[in-house]
Order: C-alpha cells, then structure tokens, then sequence
C-alpha cells in the first residue's frame, strides 16, 4: 500500500460545544485526517483561501451569514 496523505478537513462552527462534538466524533478516522477548525465564516473562509481542503464542514446558521453564503 502506498502512503496516503490524511484528508484535510476544515470544521467552520461558531457553536464551541457542537464543535468539540464533530472533532470527537472524527477521531474515529484516526490518522486518516488534518482538522483545523474556524469558529466564525469570516475565520472559515480566511482558512479556505490560504490552504486546500478536501472538506468542509459548516453550520448552516452561523452568526451574520448562513454556512452556504
């Protein structure tokens, strides 16, 4: 087997109880991720623009904006 580079997920959620959940939650990947988290969209899409994602996960009802605007 080859050497699998880990996906690279980005969490946007301005709920820090709801984003510690889904980081629990996606430990059950083990290895196979890289998660960086943004607590607000303009946090989210400030990450987005520096790195590359093969996820991303966001809140739809974020603060000021929804997660698809």
């Amino acid at each position: 087997m080859g050497n699998k580079l880990p996906y690279r997920i980005l969490l946007v959620e301005d709920d820090h109880a709801i984003a510690q959940v889904i980081a629990l939650g996606l430990r059950y990947l083990g290895d196979s991720y890289h998660l960086d988290q943004a607590s607000s969209a303009e946090d989210g899409f400030d990450l987005w623009l520096q790195e590359s994602y093969d996820i991303i996960l966001t809140d739809y009802n974020l603060r000021g904006t929804t997660g698809v605007q």
